[in-house]
């Protein structure tokens, strides 16, 4: 009696291989994918700054002490977060998280 074939479930699949990929390959895939969004954070307002000067009716300094001031708070908050992580260790991962509201931010 012969043994029937057995075949891999969604071996058709485009992503059958990906599965075998190095795990350190999807942290240094997901790290570069967190430093474009950085990136785009960082230097991609410009493209938006004309717009965002015309439609509020703003100089460009007064749009520039915005974006400045974002700038300033978040490197005045670093070393306070930094020391905070470091005292007590890194928040939980919560479930929640993603794109679109918290779910707590939700109406009952």
């Amino acid at each position: 009696m012969q043994k029937p074939q057995t075949t891999q479930p969604h071996a058709g699949s485009p992503f059958h291989r990906l599965r075998n990929v190095y795990y350190g390959w999807w942290l240094a895939a997901a790290g570069m994918g967190l430093g474009f969004l950085g990136a785009l954070n960082n230097y991609g307002f410009g493209v938006f700054f004309l717009p965002i000067t015309k439609e509020l009716g703003l100089s460009r300094a007064q749009t520039s002490l915005v974006f400045s001031a974002a700038r300033l708070e978040g490197g005045l908050e670093a070393p306070i977060a930094g020391w905070l992580t470091d005292r007590l260790g890194p928040p939980p991962t919560r479930g929640d998280a993603g794109p679109g509201p918290p779910r707590r931010a939700a109406p009952p």
